[in-house]
């Protein structure tokens, strides 16, 4: 059973922030078809972080935190290939 502390509640609001951080740029590369307003040095800082979390949570034994970046990394993802497919679009 999941806990419902305030610690938690602060913990699952912090994930799910973070999964969808990189969802805004991403739709509007896709919606744009272009990538001049955006930051690959960012992409690649935010896909650092969640794999940094994703390690944390498997050496703290917290499959929750761990895995609740896959989301973000798969977003992430999706985000550079759009980024270098529209990167030279103008």
């Amino acid at each position: 059973m999941i806990s419902l502390d305030v610690t938690s509640l602060f913990g699952y609001a912090a994930i799910i922030a973070s999964t969808f951080v990189a969802l805004p740029q991403t739709w509007r590369m896709h919606v744009n078809k272009h990538a001049r307003d955006v930051s690959l040095f960012t992409m690649v800082l935010l896909m650092l972080a969640q794999i940094l979390w994703m390690i944390y949570g498997r050496l703290i034994g917290n499959d929750v935190v761990a895995f609740a970046s896959v989301p973000a990394m798969f977003i992430i993802a999706i985000e550079m290939v759009m980024y270098y497919k529209y990167k030279n679009n103008r």
